[in-house]
Protein backbone atom coordinates (compact mmCIF):
# COMPACT_ATOMS: atom_id res chain seq x y z
CA UNK A 1 0.00 0.00 0.00
CA UNK A 2 3.10 2.15 0.10
CA UNK A 3 2.73 2.92 -3.43
CA UNK A 4 -0.79 3.95 -2.80
CA UNK A 5 0.26 6.38 -0.62
CA UNK A 6 2.94 7.65 -2.49
CA UNK A 7 0.91 8.64 -4.97
CA UNK A 8 -1.83 10.08 -2.80
CA UNK A 9 1.14 12.11 -1.50
CA UNK A 10 2.06 13.35 -5.08
CA UNK A 11 -1.19 14.50 -6.19
CA UNK A 12 -1.20 18.17 -6.55
CA UNK A 13 -4.49 20.36 -4.49
CA UNK A 14 -4.22 22.76 -7.58
CA UNK A 15 -5.05 19.65 -9.73
CA UNK A 16 -7.71 18.25 -7.82
CA UNK A 17 -9.80 21.80 -7.80
CA UNK A 18 -8.87 21.57 -12.03
CA UNK A 19 -10.24 17.82 -12.31
CA UNK A 20 -13.41 18.47 -9.85
CA UNK A 21 -14.28 21.93 -12.28
CA UNK A 22 -13.71 19.58 -15.68
CA UNK A 23 -15.63 16.46 -14.11
CA UNK A 24 -18.84 18.84 -13.11
CA UNK A 25 -18.87 20.23 -16.40
CA UNK A 26 -19.30 17.31 -18.10
CA UNK A 27 -21.63 16.04 -15.54
CA UNK A 28 -24.99 14.46 -17.18
CA UNK A 29 -28.36 16.14 -16.61
CA UNK A 30 -30.49 14.64 -18.58
CA UNK A 31 -31.78 10.93 -18.99
CA UNK A 32 -30.66 11.01 -22.61
CA UNK A 33 -27.13 12.45 -21.06
CA UNK A 34 -27.10 9.24 -18.71
CA UNK A 35 -28.08 6.45 -21.06
CA UNK A 36 -25.15 7.63 -23.51
CA UNK A 37 -22.97 7.04 -20.41
CA UNK A 38 -24.02 4.11 -20.29
CA UNK A 39 -23.55 3.09 -23.94
CA UNK A 40 -19.70 4.24 -23.33
CA UNK A 41 -19.08 1.72 -20.66
CA UNK A 42 -20.30 -0.95 -22.69
CA UNK A 43 -18.47 -0.41 -25.03
CA UNK A 44 -15.40 0.16 -23.16
CA UNK A 45 -15.62 -3.40 -22.34
CA UNK A 46 -12.84 -5.35 -23.56
CA UNK A 47 -11.01 -2.74 -25.42
CA UNK A 48 -8.82 -0.03 -25.56
CA UNK A 49 -9.34 3.86 -24.81
CA UNK A 50 -9.19 4.52 -28.37
CA UNK A 51 -11.34 1.99 -29.55
CA UNK A 52 -13.71 2.96 -27.10
CA UNK A 53 -13.86 5.93 -28.16
CA UNK A 54 -14.10 5.15 -31.74
CA UNK A 55 -17.46 2.87 -30.64
CA UNK A 56 -19.32 5.36 -28.58
CA UNK A 57 -19.32 7.86 -31.62
CA UNK A 58 -20.92 5.25 -33.80
CA UNK A 59 -23.62 5.00 -31.33
CA UNK A 60 -23.83 7.77 -29.44
CA UNK A 61 -27.11 9.35 -31.94
CA UNK A 62 -28.64 6.64 -31.13
CA UNK A 63 -32.44 7.29 -32.65
CA UNK A 64 -32.18 5.25 -35.90
CA UNK A 65 -30.43 2.08 -33.82
CA UNK A 66 -33.11 2.43 -30.65
CA UNK A 67 -35.53 0.62 -32.40
CA UNK A 68 -33.74 -1.51 -34.95
CA UNK A 69 -31.04 -4.22 -33.38
CA UNK A 70 -29.65 -5.37 -36.81
CA UNK A 71 -29.06 -1.10 -37.43
CA UNK A 72 -27.13 -1.47 -33.52
CA UNK A 73 -25.03 -4.88 -34.64
CA UNK A 74 -23.58 -3.88 -37.77
CA UNK A 75 -22.84 -0.04 -36.22
CA UNK A 76 -20.79 -2.21 -34.01
CA UNK A 77 -19.52 -3.95 -36.58
CA UNK A 78 -18.36 -1.23 -38.52
CA UNK A 79 -16.73 0.19 -35.63
CA UNK A 80 -14.54 -2.89 -35.20
CA UNK A 81 -14.72 -2.88 -31.65
CA UNK A 82 -14.54 -6.39 -31.47
CA UNK A 83 -17.14 -8.55 -29.54
CA UNK A 84 -20.00 -7.83 -31.39
CA UNK A 85 -22.49 -10.60 -31.71
CA UNK A 86 -22.32 -9.98 -27.28
CA UNK A 87 -21.71 -6.46 -27.51
CA UNK A 88 -25.44 -6.10 -29.41
CA UNK A 89 -26.90 -8.76 -27.45
CA UNK A 90 -25.62 -7.03 -23.68
CA UNK A 91 -26.83 -3.10 -25.62
CA UNK A 92 -29.89 -4.04 -26.30
CA UNK A 93 -31.19 -5.53 -23.81
CA UNK A 94 -30.13 -2.63 -21.16
CA UNK A 95 -31.67 -0.14 -23.91
CA UNK A 96 -34.69 -1.22 -23.41
CA UNK A 97 -34.73 -1.84 -19.34
CA UNK A 98 -33.40 1.88 -19.49
CA UNK A 99 -35.88 3.21 -21.83
CA UNK A 100 -38.76 1.40 -19.62
CA UNK A 101 -38.08 2.76 -16.19
CA UNK A 102 -35.10 5.30 -16.20
CA UNK A 103 -35.58 5.78 -12.21
CA UNK A 104 -34.36 1.87 -11.58
CA UNK A 105 -30.88 3.62 -12.72
CA UNK A 106 -30.55 6.44 -10.08
CA UNK A 107 -29.92 6.05 -6.22
CA UNK A 108 -32.96 4.73 -4.34
CA UNK A 109 -33.54 5.74 -1.38
CA UNK A 110 -31.58 5.04 1.57
CA UNK A 111 -29.29 3.42 -0.97
CA UNK A 112 -25.86 3.41 -1.28
CA UNK A 113 -23.62 4.24 -3.87
CA UNK A 114 -22.01 0.30 -3.23
CA UNK A 115 -25.87 -0.53 -2.84
CA UNK A 116 -27.10 0.87 -6.00
CA UNK A 117 -23.91 -0.24 -8.21
CA UNK A 118 -24.31 -3.94 -6.90
CA UNK A 119 -28.21 -3.79 -7.47
CA UNK A 120 -27.34 -2.98 -10.74
CA UNK A 121 -24.73 -5.55 -11.27
CA UNK A 122 -27.04 -8.21 -10.32
CA UNK A 123 -30.20 -6.49 -12.69
CA UNK A 124 -27.82 -5.95 -15.98
CA UNK A 125 -26.28 -8.47 -18.65
CA UNK A 126 -22.63 -8.26 -19.51
CA UNK A 127 -21.62 -5.61 -17.85
CA UNK A 128 -20.07 -6.45 -14.52
CA UNK A 129 -18.55 -4.56 -10.98
CA UNK A 130 -15.75 -2.73 -12.78
CA UNK A 131 -17.93 -1.01 -15.71
CA UNK A 132 -21.24 -0.48 -13.38
CA UNK A 133 -18.68 1.38 -11.39
CA UNK A 134 -16.73 3.35 -14.25
CA UNK A 135 -20.78 4.48 -15.17
CA UNK A 136 -21.19 5.40 -11.75
CA UNK A 137 -17.78 7.64 -11.51
CA UNK A 138 -18.90 9.38 -15.00
CA UNK A 139 -22.43 10.05 -14.10
CA UNK A 140 -21.29 11.47 -10.42
CA UNK A 141 -17.43 12.52 -10.51
CA UNK A 142 -17.42 14.28 -7.88
CA UNK A 143 -19.52 13.05 -5.68
CA UNK A 144 -19.26 8.60 -6.32
CA UNK A 145 -18.20 6.37 -3.66
CA UNK A 146 -17.52 3.28 -5.94
CA UNK A 147 -14.20 2.65 -7.46
CA UNK A 148 -13.29 1.38 -10.97
CA UNK A 149 -10.94 -1.62 -10.74
CA UNK A 150 -9.78 -1.99 -14.24
CA UNK A 151 -6.90 -3.13 -15.58
CA UNK A 152 -4.41 -0.13 -14.72
CA UNK A 153 -5.59 -0.28 -10.71
CA UNK A 154 -5.08 -4.02 -10.69
CA UNK A 155 -1.55 -3.65 -11.35
CA UNK A 156 -1.69 -0.89 -9.28
CA UNK A 157 -2.94 -3.29 -6.22
CA UNK A 158 -1.46 -6.02 -7.16
CA UNK A 159 -4.41 -8.19 -7.78
CA UNK A 160 -4.44 -10.83 -9.83
CA UNK A 161 -5.09 -10.39 -13.58
CA UNK A 162 -7.91 -12.90 -14.57
CA UNK A 163 -9.42 -12.59 -11.04
CA UNK A 164 -13.61 -12.29 -11.73
CA UNK A 165 -15.19 -10.05 -9.08
CA UNK A 166 -18.96 -11.19 -9.72
CA UNK A 167 -19.14 -13.38 -6.55
CA UNK A 168 -17.13 -15.20 -4.12
CA UNK A 169 -13.35 -13.94 -3.26
CA UNK A 170 -13.34 -12.34 -6.21
CA UNK A 171 -16.50 -10.17 -5.16
CA UNK A 172 -14.49 -9.74 -1.62
CA UNK A 173 -11.54 -8.68 -3.25
CA UNK A 174 -13.63 -5.97 -5.08
CA UNK A 175 -14.88 -4.39 -2.23
CA UNK A 176 -11.74 -4.82 0.28
CA UNK A 177 -9.75 -2.81 -2.59
CA UNK A 178 -12.46 -0.32 -3.32
CA UNK A 179 -12.54 0.06 0.63
CA UNK A 180 -8.88 0.95 1.31
CA UNK A 181 -9.16 3.20 -2.43
CA UNK A 182 -11.97 5.36 -0.73
CA UNK A 183 -10.61 5.51 2.64
CA UNK A 184 -7.20 7.26 1.12
CA UNK A 185 -9.53 9.37 -1.07
CA UNK A 186 -11.48 10.35 2.78
CA UNK A 187 -8.50 11.22 3.95
CA UNK A 188 -6.70 13.49 1.49
CA UNK A 189 -10.48 14.76 0.80
CA UNK A 190 -10.52 14.21 -3.01
CA UNK A 191 -13.22 12.47 -4.77
CA UNK A 192 -12.53 8.47 -5.76
CA UNK A 193 -13.30 9.19 -9.55
CA UNK A 194 -10.64 12.69 -9.55
CA UNK A 195 -7.96 10.39 -7.89
CA UNK A 196 -8.76 7.87 -10.60
CA UNK A 197 -8.57 10.19 -13.63
CA UNK A 198 -5.17 11.92 -12.41
CA UNK A 199 -3.83 8.34 -11.24
CA UNK A 200 -5.06 6.84 -15.31
CA UNK A 201 -4.21 10.29 -16.85
CA UNK A 202 -0.60 10.26 -15.89
CA UNK A 203 -0.56 6.75 -17.04
CA UNK A 204 -1.23 7.77 -20.49
CA UNK A 205 1.10 10.43 -20.41
CA UNK A 206 -1.87 13.23 -20.30
CA UNK A 207 -2.20 16.36 -18.41
CA UNK A 208 -6.39 16.16 -17.90
CA UNK A 209 -8.79 13.88 -19.25
CA UNK A 210 -9.97 15.83 -22.14
CA UNK A 211 -8.09 12.92 -24.64
CA UNK A 212 -11.26 10.71 -24.25
CA UNK A 213 -13.67 12.36 -22.08
CA UNK A 214 -14.09 14.98 -25.18
CA UNK A 215 -17.00 12.90 -26.90
CA UNK A 216 -18.47 13.53 -24.03
CA UNK A 217 -18.87 16.99 -23.86
CA UNK A 218 -21.91 19.26 -24.94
Amino acid sequence: MSNVKQFFDSIDPADVIRYKTYWESIKPVTNDEKFLRWIFAYMSIHTTWTSNVKGYEALKDYSDWINDKALLKQKIIDARVGLFNMRTEYIWDFAKKFWENPSMFEHQEGESCADCRNRLVDNLRGIGMTKVSFTIEMLIPNECEVFCLDTHMMQFFNVPKNMKFESGKGRDIYVATENAWLDMCREKDIPSTIARAIYWDRNQGKEDSRYWTYVLEG
